[in-house]
């Protein structure tokens, strides 16, 4: 099995669960969801960016094989500073 069938069998489980997460800054809670549809596949995988095979195996494509792992693993910390992204929705 090549490492788009692997990463498409992963991104498959993902899509029976919902991750409840509860973030803290500075004493200010903030809770959030995360589930996984069908139609993400394309754009979390990298697939809308392919512009030959050659690139399929790098980038994206394997992390995504491995997110479950690391969203089960509870050890992840996320820093954030929205001036450097201003125009995100985050």
């Amino acid at each position: 099995m090549d490492k788009l069938q692997l990463c498409a069998k992963a991104f498959q489980k993902l899509l029976e669960y919902e991750y409840h997460f509860i973030i803290g800054q500075k004493r200010k809670l903030r809770e959030f969801y995360l589930n996984f549809d069908k139609a993400d596949f394309h754009h979390l995988s990298g697939l809308h960016k392919l512009k030959d095979i050659a690139q399929i195996q790098q980038g994206r494509i394997f992390s995504l094989s491995d997110l479950e792992k690391m969203l089960d693993d509870n050890q992840m910390i996320f820093r954030y500073n929205e001036k450097v992204n201003k125009f995100s929705l985050i």
